[in-house]
């Protein structure tokens, strides 16, 4: 099916997919990289991936919805080493409240 729409100049080759699919991993495995050797987050996120409303169903299928977790590496803008220290926030949230 891709095949006739890619001859109809509706969608690209699966080759060029690929292509584009691999520079991206390319590129974002070098800005995580970069990010790393600067001040980051790491942050996690659930993630549901929908399959195919025409999935069977059945005791040893996989389901329709497949469920994860996804991990991300931000870049903090604006930030220094001394910026991420634990110290203080241990000392702050140690005070007790009134």
């Amino acid at each position: 099916m891709s095949e006739i729409l890619r001859r109809s100049c509706l969608i690209v080759s699966y080759s060029n997919i690929t292509s584009m699919i691999n520079y991206l991993a390319e590129r974002s495995i070098e800005r995580a990289r970069i990010a790393a050797c600067s001040t980051y987050a790491l942050v996690y996120d659930n993630v549901n991936i929908s399959t195919s409303i025409f999935v069977e169903q059945g005791p040893n299928a996989t389901g329709k919805v497949q469920s994860g977790a996804l991990a991300v590496i931000d870049e903090l803008v604006n930030t220094h080493a001394e910026d991420m220290q634990l110290q203080p926030c241990f000392i702050t949230f140690a005070k007790p409240f009134h």
